[in-house]
């Protein structure tokens, strides 16, 4: 014991505030030096978390790549592609009709735009359709 302190109360421990004021103003460094502590303890700090990951990343390796593998996949298989074949009908003339010729110029770039027979046989595959649903529903 140095002064009647004992271990605790040399760290500031249970010591009256004067003496723990006392104590904190002899053990400051300066600014520079205190700047230095921490910018140093920050860089081994960074450095440890680098080591630490790229030691993860070198022992977990496989089970990440089969875990990016599985990611992919359920992400293709969840949000297919767009369809490549796009059948639209509109009007014989007005508003719609321009629309739908707008529409056309903007799929011709991006998918397949059906030629006129396909459309026609769509269009009776598509009113056939519509004639059973109303006749189900009359009965």
């Amino acid at each position: 014991m140095v002064n009647g302190e004992n271990k605790h109360q040399k760290d500031g421990v249970g010591v009256d505030s004067a003496t723990q004021i006392n104590y904190q103003l002899n053990n400051m460094g300066s600014f520079k030096e205190n700047l230095w502590r921490y910018a140093s303890a920050f860089h081994e700090t960074i450095v440890w978390e680098l080591k630490s990951w790229q030691k993860f990343v070198r022992e977990m390796w496989p089970l990440l790549l089969l875990l990016i593998a599985a990611l992919g996949l359920a992400i293709w298989f969840a949000k297919p592609a767009p369809p490549k074949l796009v059948l639209m009908a509109s009007g014989k003339g007005g508003s719609y009709l321009a629309l739908a010729q707008k529409y056309v110029e903007f799929f011709r770039e991006h998918v397949y735009v059906a030629d006129n027979e396909l459309r026609q046989r769509a269009w009776k595959i598509f009113q056939k359709e519509k004639n059973k649903e109303s006749k189900l529903r009359k009965k």
